[in-house]
Protein backbone atom coordinates (compact mmCIF):
# COMPACT_ATOMS: atom_id res chain seq x y z
CA UNK A 1 0.00 0.00 0.00
CA UNK A 2 1.44 3.71 -0.34
CA UNK A 3 2.85 5.26 2.01
CA UNK A 4 3.81 2.12 4.63
CA UNK A 5 7.37 1.00 3.84
CA UNK A 6 9.83 3.83 4.75
CA UNK A 7 6.96 6.27 4.49
CA UNK A 8 8.23 9.39 3.89
CA UNK A 9 6.05 12.16 2.97
CA UNK A 10 2.42 12.36 1.96
CA UNK A 11 0.93 11.70 -1.30
CA UNK A 12 0.54 15.45 -2.74
CA UNK A 13 -3.52 16.01 -3.04
CA UNK A 14 -3.12 18.82 -5.90
CA UNK A 15 -1.39 15.50 -8.28
CA UNK A 16 -5.10 15.03 -8.59
CA UNK A 17 -6.64 16.57 -11.73
CA UNK A 18 -2.96 17.83 -12.45
CA UNK A 19 -1.48 18.08 -15.99
CA UNK A 20 1.41 15.39 -16.28
CA UNK A 21 4.33 16.52 -17.87
CA UNK A 22 6.98 14.28 -17.58
CA UNK A 23 7.32 10.51 -16.23
CA UNK A 24 10.32 8.68 -15.70
CA UNK A 25 13.24 7.55 -13.56
CA UNK A 26 14.72 10.23 -10.88
CA UNK A 27 18.04 12.04 -11.89
CA UNK A 28 21.64 10.05 -9.86
CA UNK A 29 20.74 13.11 -7.44
CA UNK A 30 17.83 11.11 -6.01
CA UNK A 31 18.73 7.18 -4.96
CA UNK A 32 15.62 6.03 -3.87
CA UNK A 33 15.26 1.87 -3.76
CA UNK A 34 13.84 0.48 -6.62
CA UNK A 35 15.01 3.09 -9.03
CA UNK A 36 12.08 5.31 -8.25
CA UNK A 37 9.72 6.73 -10.28
CA UNK A 38 9.59 10.49 -10.58
CA UNK A 39 5.97 12.40 -12.07
CA UNK A 40 6.74 16.39 -12.82
CA UNK A 41 3.04 17.94 -12.50
CA UNK A 42 1.57 21.23 -12.94
CA UNK A 43 -1.33 20.97 -10.38
CA UNK A 44 -4.92 22.33 -11.29
CA UNK A 45 -4.74 26.47 -11.54
CA UNK A 46 -1.00 26.58 -10.79
CA UNK A 47 1.69 27.39 -13.50
CA UNK A 48 4.96 26.21 -12.28
CA UNK A 49 5.40 22.34 -12.39
CA UNK A 50 6.13 20.50 -9.12
CA UNK A 51 7.69 16.71 -9.19
CA UNK A 52 7.29 13.98 -6.70
CA UNK A 53 9.05 10.73 -5.99
CA UNK A 54 8.36 7.50 -5.45
CA UNK A 55 9.81 4.58 -3.55
CA UNK A 56 9.13 1.31 -4.13
CA UNK A 57 10.43 -2.48 -3.25
CA UNK A 58 8.33 -5.64 -2.60
CA UNK A 59 6.68 -4.52 0.38
CA UNK A 60 4.92 -1.10 -1.40
CA UNK A 61 5.53 2.72 -2.41
CA UNK A 62 5.89 5.26 -0.71
CA UNK A 63 6.87 9.12 -1.61
CA UNK A 64 10.33 9.42 -1.41
CA UNK A 65 10.46 13.23 -2.03
CA UNK A 66 8.23 16.05 -2.72
CA UNK A 67 10.54 18.52 -4.95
Amino acid sequence: PLGQSGSRGRMPDNLIGAVITKIGMPSAYHQVEGGGLAIEYIPPGAHEPKRVVFGFNEEGMWVDCLC
